[in-house]
């Protein structure tokens, strides 16, 4: 199974040094995006102010396949917030 890493690009870029193995590319943004509600949850819930953050989503070459803003998720969630 291949692994995907998840970087976090917000005030600093944290880099993933694990990887998650997954079936393919359509799981792991599946994951990307479960792990980026559940940050901006944990922000909300802390009182933390956050700003345009991005998770993105490498292969086991360093390859970025994919990226997701928060402000994406969010808006799928609540449209009304980011209009």
């Amino acid at each position: 199974m291949p692994k995907f890493f998840f970087h976090l690009r917000d005030e600093i870029f944290l880099k993933d040094p694990d990887g998650t193995e997954l079936p393919d590319p359509a799981a792991a943004l599946a994951s990307a995006k479960e792990d980026v509600r559940s940050l901006i949850s944990e922000r909300i819930r802390s009182g933390r102010v956050f700003g345009p953050a991005v998770m993105v989503i490498a292969d086991e070459t360093g390859v970025e396949l994919a990226s997701v803003s928060f402000k994406e998720v969010l808006s799928e969630l609540a449209p009304w917030i980011c209009e």
